[in-house]
């Protein structure tokens, strides 16, 4: 069986590979009629307004994640029943240890060399 080489007519075709409309040039006013029909950004850049709304989104995200980890009975709240009796526990030891550390930051703060 001889050698067929290039002359394979299998997979895409040698001749025409490429044709005019695969690789077509638009106008400025082509695109900019494009923009207004369609809506979509022709700059290739996101929407300054999109990025500070995801960006705030996050922002969002983050201190809700935050306050699940730190505040107990958050979670309970957040899904509409009340916080258990050992999640009001947790939260009133938590708020009187910050109280506790405020204070002793407080009272040793003019100390030399105290570090806190």
């Amino acid at each position: 069986m001889a050698h067929r080489g290039s002359q394979s007519s299998i997979g895409f075709p040698k001749s025409n590979a490429l044709y005019s409309s695969h690789q077509k040039r638009y106008s400025s006013s082509e695109v900019a009629n494009a923009v207004a029909k369609d809506g979509f950004n022709a700059a290739g850049y996101m929407n300054r307004s999109k990025i500070m709304n995801e960006l705030h989104e996050e922002h969002i995200q983050r201190k809700i994640e935050d306050r699940f980890m730190h505040e107990p009975g958050y979670a309970a709240m957040m899904h509409g029943h009340e916080p258990s009796k050992g999640a009001r526990i947790d939260a009133v030891i938590a708020r009187e240890e910050a109280e506790l550390l405020a204070r002793k930051k407080k009272e040793t703060s003019h100390l030399p060399g105290k570090k806190m």
